[in-house]
């Protein structure tokens, strides 16, 4: 989420809402007041001429004055320059517009050309360019799987490291270097 800020959530609340809905401003999501309720969203970030990020979600809500807006039903494609699309899927996700940071509750999805982690929920820090997750995580990459507790990747899951009980099941070993390196003890 690397480049994402306020500027492009102000754009997506200025282009999915139609008006805040009264049962948006009676109850928001987590009990809050929601004032703007968005249904079918899609958001596409576009970073000198290219496109670097694409954004669906079911429903999102933004709460004037706030600093976060809330989505069901998300799913987002990243762009990196020079590297394959890293796709994010999730039931839901609290993004700070300050911090950019996304966090995913829930079962969480990314897949890349580095493999496809599975976590119960996951923190994607734009400014640092970093995930991570202190639940189960379960990264495949090829034939091999890699398990265990606490987990902290880029998101193309290149470079990944696994805290705790960690776990390689490994079914090709000429694909077992990355996992190894991943699972550095701490």
């Amino acid at each position: 989420m690397k480049g994402i800020g306020p500027f492009l959530i102000l754009i997506a609340l200025a282009a999915g809402c139609r008006g805040p809905a009264p049962a948006a401003r009676a109850a928001g999501p987590r009990g809050g007041s929601a004032e703007a309720l968005m249904r079918g969203v899609r958001v596409r970030q576009v970073v000198k001429g290219r496109l670097a990020l694409e954004l669906r979600a079911e429903e999102a809500w933004h709460s004037r004055g706030s600093g976060w807006i809330t989505a069901r039903g998300v799913r987002a494609e990243y762009h990196p320059l020079g590297r394959k699309i890293v796709r994010l899927r999730t039931g839901s996700a609290r993004y700070d517009l300050g911090a950019q940071r996304l966090d995913a509750a829930g079962a969480v999805r990314v897949e890349s050309e580095g493999g496809v982690l599975d976590a119960a929920g996951l923190v994607w820090d734009g400014r640092k360019g970093r995930l991570t997750s202190e639940g189960p995580v379960r990264m495949v990459r090829g034939a091999n799987v890699l398990t265990g507790e606490g987990l902290e990747a880029d998101p193309s899951l290149d470079q990944v490291a696994i805290r705790d009980h960690v776990r390689i099941l490994a079914r090709n070993p000429e694909e077992l270097k990355p996992l190894v390196d991943g699972a550095e003890a701490q």
